[in-house]
């Protein structure tokens, strides 16, 4: 249970995580054979578990308003979580949002940056992949790639090293609909991208067709 009790007014007297628990992720497993595991809500809500030594929750928080993101993220929900390959960080991904927020879980434990920069005006679920930064670097830090409503694929490289309002490092037009999913290769060379979205006519009444749908796959670097 998220909340002490549903029989409340205020479900669970205004204590624990509210709304429909939209997404999940599991840490990486730490040296003690632990993992803890991050949950998101539809009314951007997060809660920490660690389910392998208690059932009791960790910490929940609700995520920032729109107007303290600096004007990066719309902010209508969480539709996905996502640990950073080092397990320090957690990355959280709403619908709707021109931004995604990165927090120093095992750190300041914290708001540690937003990655500004991507086009989603829409409640079309956009997912984002993580791949691991340079190991030689003197701050561990990640990648994080995800596409945009207008077809293309935005790259933060160094996420982890920076803090405040983080612009993308690159980018590039992929399709001509929606890219809904990117995915990287363990091997950090190969990506692939998955398209597709409704579209309606510019007339009244026009119906609705179905944009592009593709799944592409791409050689990074070399």
């Amino acid at each position: 249970p998220t909340i002490p009790s549903k029989r409340f007014t205020a479900k669970g007297g205004g204590v624990g995580m509210k709304g429909t628990v939209a997404a999940l992720a599991a840490s990486p497993v730490d040296a003690n054979g632990g993992s803890i595991v991050a949950a998101g809500t539809w009314s951007r809500w997060i809660g920490l578990y660690d389910v392998h030594r208690s059932d009791k929750v960790i910490s929940n928080w609700a995520l920032p308003r729109p107007d303290e993101l600096d004007g990066a993220s719309g902010g209508q929900g969480v539709i996905q979580v996502r640990w950073s390959p080092c397990g320090r960080y957690l990355v959280i991904n709403e619908r709707h949002a021109s931004g995604i927020v990165v927090y120093d879980i095992r750190g300041v434990g914290q708001l540690l940056c937003t990655l500004r920069g991507r086009n989603a005006p829409t409640q079309q679920k956009m997912t984002l992949d993580v791949f691991s930064g340079d190991p030689y670097a003197q701050t561990p830090s990640f990648e994080v790639w995800t596409g945009t409503h207008d077809g293309g694929v935005v790259v933060w490289e160094g996420v982890g090293s920076q803090a405040g309002v983080v612009e993308p490092s690159w980018d590039w037009k992929g399709h001509d609909a929606p890219v809904g999913s990117t995915a990287l290769h363990s091997s950090g060379s190969v990506v692939a991208t998955c398209s597709g979205g409704w579209g309606f006519g510019e007339s009244p009444g026009a119906q609705a067709t179905f944009e592009e749908s593709s799944v592409k796959v791409w050689s990074i670097g070399g």
